[in-house]
Protein backbone atom coordinates (compact mmCIF):
# COMPACT_ATOMS: atom_id res chain seq x y z
CA UNK A 1 0.00 0.00 0.00
CA UNK A 2 1.41 3.58 -1.36
CA UNK A 3 1.47 5.93 1.73
CA UNK A 4 -0.02 9.42 1.02
CA UNK A 5 2.06 12.25 0.85
CA UNK A 6 1.61 14.77 3.83
CA UNK A 7 1.95 18.59 4.13
CA UNK A 8 2.65 20.49 7.06
CA UNK A 9 -0.29 21.65 8.90
CA UNK A 10 -0.61 24.04 11.87
CA UNK A 11 -1.13 22.07 15.57
CA UNK A 12 -0.79 22.72 19.43
CA UNK A 13 2.61 21.78 20.70
CA UNK A 14 1.74 21.68 24.77
CA UNK A 15 0.23 24.97 24.60
CA UNK A 16 -2.82 26.75 24.43
CA UNK A 17 -3.96 28.85 21.65
CA UNK A 18 -4.23 32.45 22.61
CA UNK A 19 -4.98 35.59 19.61
CA UNK A 20 -3.68 33.16 17.03
CA UNK A 21 0.16 32.46 18.47
CA UNK A 22 0.88 29.04 20.16
CA UNK A 23 1.07 29.45 24.11
CA UNK A 24 0.43 29.30 27.78
CA UNK A 25 1.24 27.35 30.62
CA UNK A 26 2.91 23.97 30.15
CA UNK A 27 1.01 21.46 31.70
CA UNK A 28 2.22 20.36 35.11
CA UNK A 29 3.74 16.65 35.71
CA UNK A 30 0.96 14.75 37.58
CA UNK A 31 -1.53 17.05 36.13
CA UNK A 32 -4.57 15.34 34.41
CA UNK A 33 -4.96 16.23 30.78
CA UNK A 34 -8.27 16.66 29.11
CA UNK A 35 -10.44 13.51 28.15
CA UNK A 36 -9.95 14.75 24.34
CA UNK A 37 -5.58 15.00 24.57
CA UNK A 38 -4.57 12.17 27.20
CA UNK A 39 -0.98 12.49 27.43
CA UNK A 40 1.20 9.39 28.57
CA UNK A 41 4.35 9.04 29.84
CA UNK A 42 7.99 7.38 29.00
CA UNK A 43 7.02 3.73 29.05
CA UNK A 44 3.52 4.11 27.09
CA UNK A 45 4.75 6.86 24.74
CA UNK A 46 3.95 5.17 20.89
CA UNK A 47 4.66 6.53 17.30
CA UNK A 48 0.96 7.00 16.12
CA UNK A 49 0.33 4.76 13.47
CA UNK A 50 3.27 4.06 10.90
CA UNK A 51 3.68 7.07 8.96
CA UNK A 52 6.81 8.28 10.10
CA UNK A 53 6.28 12.04 8.67
CA UNK A 54 6.99 15.28 10.70
CA UNK A 55 3.33 15.67 11.48
CA UNK A 56 2.95 12.40 13.18
CA UNK A 57 5.66 12.33 14.95
CA UNK A 58 5.26 15.79 16.57
CA UNK A 59 1.75 14.48 17.43
CA UNK A 60 3.22 11.74 19.93
CA UNK A 61 5.65 14.21 21.30
CA UNK A 62 3.01 16.04 22.18
CA UNK A 63 1.01 13.60 24.09
CA UNK A 64 4.24 12.93 26.15
CA UNK A 65 5.00 14.34 29.47
CA UNK A 66 8.24 15.68 29.60
CA UNK A 67 10.40 15.66 33.28
CA UNK A 68 10.73 17.79 35.16
CA UNK A 69 12.99 20.74 35.11
CA UNK A 70 12.96 22.87 38.26
CA UNK A 71 14.22 26.86 37.10
CA UNK A 72 12.49 26.21 33.66
CA UNK A 73 9.13 25.24 35.06
CA UNK A 74 9.44 27.72 38.01
CA UNK A 75 10.34 30.95 36.54
CA UNK A 76 9.84 30.37 32.72
CA UNK A 77 6.98 28.29 32.88
CA UNK A 78 5.11 29.81 29.92
CA UNK A 79 5.75 29.08 26.22
CA UNK A 80 5.22 31.44 23.13
CA UNK A 81 5.73 29.82 19.71
CA UNK A 82 6.79 32.21 16.66
CA UNK A 83 6.56 30.87 13.03
CA UNK A 84 8.88 32.33 11.90
CA UNK A 85 13.11 32.95 12.26
CA UNK A 86 12.84 35.64 15.07
CA UNK A 87 11.52 36.18 18.64
CA UNK A 88 10.83 39.16 20.47
CA UNK A 89 11.96 39.45 23.95
CA UNK A 90 10.94 41.94 26.82
CA UNK A 91 11.37 42.15 29.98
CA UNK A 92 10.38 44.84 32.15
CA UNK A 93 11.10 46.74 34.95
CA UNK A 94 7.98 47.05 37.65
CA UNK A 95 8.36 48.64 41.40
CA UNK A 96 6.13 50.63 42.41
CA UNK A 97 5.73 53.64 40.72
CA UNK A 98 3.16 56.37 42.55
CA UNK A 99 1.22 58.59 40.48
CA UNK A 100 1.14 62.63 40.90
CA UNK A 101 -1.80 65.55 41.20
CA UNK A 102 -1.75 67.90 38.80
CA UNK A 103 -3.74 70.89 38.15
CA UNK A 104 -7.70 70.56 36.87
CA UNK A 105 -6.64 72.65 33.59
CA UNK A 106 -3.59 69.81 32.58
CA UNK A 107 -4.29 67.48 30.34
CA UNK A 108 -2.51 64.98 32.66
CA UNK A 109 0.75 63.40 33.23
CA UNK A 110 2.77 61.54 30.49
CA UNK A 111 3.06 57.89 31.28
CA UNK A 112 4.97 55.81 28.70
CA UNK A 113 4.47 52.28 28.26
CA UNK A 114 7.90 51.33 27.56
CA UNK A 115 9.37 47.74 28.51
CA UNK A 116 12.77 48.18 30.36
CA UNK A 117 14.31 45.83 27.69
CA UNK A 118 13.14 44.67 23.99
CA UNK A 119 14.64 42.75 21.62
CA UNK A 120 13.88 40.73 18.11
CA UNK A 121 16.90 37.71 18.31
CA UNK A 122 17.21 34.83 16.15
CA UNK A 123 18.02 32.08 18.71
CA UNK A 124 20.64 29.63 18.15
CA UNK A 125 19.67 25.88 16.71
CA UNK A 126 20.00 22.97 18.59
CA UNK A 127 20.27 19.76 16.09
CA UNK A 128 20.90 16.46 17.89
CA UNK A 129 21.24 13.55 15.37
CA UNK A 130 20.62 9.57 16.09
CA UNK A 131 21.59 7.05 13.25
CA UNK A 132 19.74 3.11 13.11
CA UNK A 133 21.28 0.84 10.94
CA UNK A 134 19.87 -2.51 9.77
CA UNK A 135 22.77 -4.37 12.38
CA UNK A 136 21.92 -2.37 14.88
CA UNK A 137 18.11 -3.19 14.64
CA UNK A 138 18.76 -6.73 14.53
CA UNK A 139 20.65 -6.24 18.10
CA UNK A 140 18.34 -4.30 20.12
CA UNK A 141 17.07 -6.77 22.95
CA UNK A 142 17.19 -4.42 25.70
CA UNK A 143 14.28 -5.70 28.61
CA UNK A 144 13.27 -8.75 26.94
CA UNK A 145 14.35 -12.35 26.46
CA UNK A 146 16.06 -14.61 24.02
CA UNK A 147 12.10 -16.17 23.13
CA UNK A 148 10.99 -12.39 21.80
CA UNK A 149 11.17 -10.76 19.00
CA UNK A 150 13.51 -7.84 18.31
CA UNK A 151 12.18 -4.50 18.92
CA UNK A 152 10.29 -2.55 16.15
CA UNK A 153 11.81 0.59 14.41
CA UNK A 154 8.64 2.65 15.75
CA UNK A 155 9.43 1.39 19.57
CA UNK A 156 13.21 2.29 18.66
CA UNK A 157 12.35 5.48 17.57
CA UNK A 158 10.37 6.30 20.44
CA UNK A 159 13.01 5.61 22.45
CA UNK A 160 15.55 7.98 20.58
CA UNK A 161 12.52 10.64 20.31
CA UNK A 162 12.48 11.57 24.42
CA UNK A 163 16.10 11.01 24.66
CA UNK A 164 16.69 13.32 22.39
CA UNK A 165 14.10 16.07 23.90
CA UNK A 166 15.40 14.99 26.92
CA UNK A 167 19.22 16.14 26.17
CA UNK A 168 17.22 19.41 24.63
CA UNK A 169 14.99 20.23 27.71
CA UNK A 170 18.45 20.20 29.83
CA UNK A 171 20.02 22.41 27.52
CA UNK A 172 17.00 24.48 27.79
CA UNK A 173 17.51 24.02 31.62
CA UNK A 174 21.33 25.49 31.57
CA UNK A 175 19.75 28.85 29.59
CA UNK A 176 17.53 29.32 32.54
CA UNK A 177 20.15 28.74 34.64
CA UNK A 178 23.21 31.11 33.14
CA UNK A 179 20.50 33.94 32.69
CA UNK A 180 19.38 33.62 35.87
CA UNK A 181 23.07 33.70 37.93
CA UNK A 182 24.76 35.38 35.30
CA UNK A 183 22.92 37.27 32.87
CA UNK A 184 23.97 36.17 29.65
CA UNK A 185 23.93 33.17 27.28
CA UNK A 186 27.41 32.30 25.92
CA UNK A 187 26.76 30.06 22.92
CA UNK A 188 29.15 27.91 21.65
CA UNK A 189 29.62 25.04 18.57
CA UNK A 190 29.07 22.16 20.49
CA UNK A 191 32.61 20.31 18.70
CA UNK A 192 34.43 23.23 17.54
CA UNK A 193 34.27 25.24 21.00
CA UNK A 194 33.90 28.20 19.05
CA UNK A 195 31.94 31.29 20.37
CA UNK A 196 29.38 31.69 18.22
CA UNK A 197 27.08 34.64 20.26
CA UNK A 198 26.92 36.05 23.11
CA UNK A 199 23.13 36.96 24.27
CA UNK A 200 23.05 39.58 27.31
CA UNK A 201 20.57 40.63 29.19
CA UNK A 202 21.12 43.86 30.54
CA UNK A 203 20.19 44.21 34.44
CA UNK A 204 20.17 41.12 35.03
CA UNK A 205 20.94 39.40 38.13
CA UNK A 206 19.98 41.63 41.01
CA UNK A 207 22.67 40.97 43.39
CA UNK A 208 23.67 41.18 46.73
CA UNK A 209 27.40 40.99 47.87
CA UNK A 210 28.49 39.40 51.08
CA UNK A 211 31.66 40.24 52.80
CA UNK A 212 33.46 37.17 53.92
CA UNK A 213 33.19 37.69 57.56
CA UNK A 214 29.10 37.47 56.92
CA UNK A 215 29.66 34.17 55.11
CA UNK A 216 26.46 31.80 56.84
CA UNK A 217 29.87 29.06 57.36
CA UNK A 218 31.83 31.73 60.12
CA UNK A 219 30.79 32.42 63.84
CA UNK A 220 28.23 34.39 65.38
CA UNK A 221 26.28 35.09 61.61
CA UNK A 222 22.67 35.23 61.09
CA UNK A 223 21.64 33.69 57.78
CA UNK A 224 18.42 35.35 58.80
CA UNK A 225 19.53 38.72 58.49
CA UNK A 226 20.60 37.97 54.80
CA UNK A 227 17.25 36.02 53.93
CA UNK A 228 15.22 39.58 54.53
CA UNK A 229 17.36 41.58 53.18
CA UNK A 230 16.88 39.87 49.62
CA UNK A 231 12.94 39.32 50.28
CA UNK A 232 12.44 43.58 51.07
CA UNK A 233 14.42 44.24 48.24
CA UNK A 234 12.97 41.89 45.71
CA UNK A 235 9.45 43.37 47.81
CA UNK A 236 10.88 47.33 47.02
CA UNK A 237 11.75 46.36 43.29
CA UNK A 238 8.94 45.10 41.85
CA UNK A 239 6.32 46.00 44.15
CA UNK A 240 5.36 42.04 45.26
CA UNK A 241 6.48 39.86 48.04
CA UNK A 242 8.97 37.30 47.68
CA UNK A 243 7.40 33.96 47.56
CA UNK A 244 10.71 31.30 46.80
CA UNK A 245 14.03 30.74 48.86
CA UNK A 246 16.26 28.89 47.25
CA UNK A 247 19.76 28.04 47.77
CA UNK A 248 23.01 25.36 46.41
CA UNK A 249 23.70 22.41 48.30
CA UNK A 250 26.79 23.89 49.98
CA UNK A 251 24.93 26.99 51.36
CA UNK A 252 22.06 24.58 52.47
CA UNK A 253 24.67 22.69 54.70
CA UNK A 254 26.06 25.44 55.70
CA UNK A 255 22.49 27.07 56.92
CA UNK A 256 21.12 23.26 58.56
CA UNK A 257 24.65 23.47 60.43
CA UNK A 258 24.66 27.08 61.98
CA UNK A 259 23.72 27.56 65.22
CA UNK A 260 21.50 30.88 64.65
CA UNK A 261 19.33 28.89 62.26
CA UNK A 262 19.01 26.01 65.05
CA UNK A 263 17.58 28.52 67.59
CA UNK A 264 15.63 30.58 65.00
CA UNK A 265 13.47 27.22 64.77
CA UNK A 266 13.55 25.68 67.86
CA UNK A 267 11.26 28.59 69.56
CA UNK A 268 8.47 26.79 72.04
CA UNK A 269 6.05 29.12 71.45
CA UNK A 270 7.36 31.95 68.54
CA UNK A 271 8.15 30.18 65.23
CA UNK A 272 9.64 32.00 62.34
CA UNK A 273 9.49 29.12 60.61
CA UNK A 274 9.82 25.06 60.66
CA UNK A 275 12.28 22.84 59.46
CA UNK A 276 10.93 19.45 57.72
CA UNK A 277 12.83 18.87 55.01
CA UNK A 278 11.47 16.50 52.14
CA UNK A 279 12.21 15.82 48.31
CA UNK A 280 9.86 17.41 46.00
CA UNK A 281 7.77 14.48 44.21
CA UNK A 282 8.29 15.46 40.83
CA UNK A 283 12.49 16.72 41.36
CA UNK A 284 13.77 14.17 43.63
CA UNK A 285 16.97 16.34 43.68
CA UNK A 286 15.38 19.54 44.76
CA UNK A 287 14.40 19.08 48.56
CA UNK A 288 12.09 21.25 50.34
CA UNK A 289 14.12 22.51 53.75
CA UNK A 290 10.72 23.77 55.42
CA UNK A 291 9.86 27.14 55.39
CA UNK A 292 10.46 30.73 56.86
CA UNK A 293 7.59 33.50 56.89
CA UNK A 294 5.44 31.45 55.36
CA UNK A 295 7.71 31.12 52.05
CA UNK A 296 9.02 27.59 51.25
CA UNK A 297 12.51 26.92 51.52
CA UNK A 298 14.18 24.85 49.17
CA UNK A 299 17.62 23.53 48.23
CA UNK A 300 18.77 22.60 44.78
CA UNK A 301 20.79 19.79 44.00
CA UNK A 302 20.18 18.94 40.37
CA UNK A 303 23.13 18.33 38.09
CA UNK A 304 23.66 17.67 34.33
CA UNK A 305 27.32 16.10 32.35
CA UNK A 306 28.81 18.51 30.09
CA UNK A 307 30.49 17.40 26.98
CA UNK A 308 33.35 16.90 28.55
CA UNK A 309 31.86 14.04 30.96
CA UNK A 310 31.54 16.10 33.83
CA UNK A 311 28.67 16.73 36.47
CA UNK A 312 28.20 20.38 36.65
CA UNK A 313 25.40 21.93 39.40
CA UNK A 314 22.95 23.81 37.33
CA UNK A 315 22.13 25.82 40.75
CA UNK A 316 25.33 27.00 42.05
CA UNK A 317 26.19 25.39 45.31
CA UNK A 318 27.65 28.71 47.09
CA UNK A 319 24.35 30.51 46.34
CA UNK A 320 20.94 31.92 47.53
CA UNK A 321 18.09 32.89 45.35
CA UNK A 322 15.07 34.93 47.07
CA UNK A 323 12.63 35.58 44.34
CA UNK A 324 8.73 36.08 43.30
CA UNK A 325 7.56 33.61 40.35
CA UNK A 326 4.06 35.69 40.69
CA UNK A 327 5.48 37.71 37.10
CA UNK A 328 6.30 34.16 35.25
CA UNK A 329 9.03 34.32 32.44
CA UNK A 330 8.64 32.50 29.40
CA UNK A 331 10.53 30.11 27.37
CA UNK A 332 10.79 31.87 23.39
CA UNK A 333 10.67 29.48 20.67
CA UNK A 334 11.36 30.38 16.78
CA UNK A 335 10.88 28.24 13.72
CA UNK A 336 13.11 25.58 12.90
CA UNK A 337 14.02 25.78 9.05
CA UNK A 338 14.33 21.91 7.46
CA UNK A 339 13.14 19.87 4.20
CA UNK A 340 10.42 17.73 4.45
CA UNK A 341 10.77 14.07 2.45
CA UNK A 342 7.34 13.56 2.24
CA UNK A 343 6.52 16.93 -0.25
CA UNK A 344 10.32 17.58 -1.15
CA UNK A 345 10.10 21.42 0.28
CA UNK A 346 12.01 23.16 2.05
CA UNK A 347 9.18 24.83 5.18
CA UNK A 348 9.21 27.08 8.59
CA UNK A 349 8.07 24.52 11.06
CA UNK A 350 7.21 26.40 14.20
CA UNK A 351 7.14 24.18 17.14
CA UNK A 352 8.99 23.63 20.76
CA UNK A 353 11.29 19.96 19.65
CA UNK A 354 10.82 19.48 15.92
CA UNK A 355 11.47 16.27 14.37
CA UNK A 356 13.46 15.11 10.96
CA UNK A 357 13.44 11.31 9.67
CA UNK A 358 14.26 9.93 6.92
CA UNK A 359 15.92 6.57 5.25
CA UNK A 360 19.44 6.25 3.56
CA UNK A 361 18.51 3.43 1.43
CA UNK A 362 22.15 3.01 0.57
CA UNK A 363 23.50 2.51 3.66
CA UNK A 364 20.03 0.82 5.10
CA UNK A 365 20.22 3.78 8.03
CA UNK A 366 16.83 5.24 9.46
CA UNK A 367 18.52 8.88 10.50
CA UNK A 368 16.57 10.92 12.91
CA UNK A 369 16.66 14.41 14.00
CA UNK A 370 15.63 16.44 16.36
CA UNK A 371 15.72 20.43 16.60
CA UNK A 372 14.72 23.41 18.28
CA UNK A 373 15.62 27.35 18.90
CA UNK A 374 14.44 28.63 22.15
CA UNK A 375 15.35 31.32 24.33
CA UNK A 376 14.50 31.94 28.08
CA UNK A 377 13.08 35.50 28.82
CA UNK A 378 12.37 37.11 32.47
CA UNK A 379 8.91 38.74 33.02
CA UNK A 380 10.07 41.29 35.29
CA UNK A 381 13.97 42.06 35.66
CA UNK A 382 13.59 43.00 39.44
CA UNK A 383 12.36 39.65 40.36
CA UNK A 384 14.84 37.71 42.08
CA UNK A 385 18.16 38.11 43.94
CA UNK A 386 20.85 36.41 44.57
CA UNK A 387 23.76 36.41 46.73
CA UNK A 388 27.11 34.70 47.72
CA UNK A 389 27.58 33.61 51.03
CA UNK A 390 29.72 30.56 50.98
Amino acid sequence: MRKPKTIWSPFRQQQQQENGVQGGRRPAIGERAPAADQRVTNAEMIMLGSNFDTNSIIEAIQRWIPPSHWLMDTFFPYDRISDSDLVQLEYYLLGRMIGGFVKPEKRGIARPRKPFQSTVYSPPTVKLTRDLDAASLAKRRIGRTQYEGNNSDSEILAEDAMELTNEIINLHEWMCSSLLFTGQLLIEDYDDRVLIDTITFAGVPQRINVLPADYWDQPNVNPFRLIKACQRLVTAAMGDSANIICMGSDLADAFEENPEVKDQFNKLWIRQGILSPHALEDEPAVYQLGDYRGVPVYVNETTYTDRDGVTQPYFPPDTLLVGSTKQAGLMAFAACYQTEPSTNTAEAIPGKYVPQFWVDHAQDTRRFRMSSRGLPCLHDAQSYVIAKAI
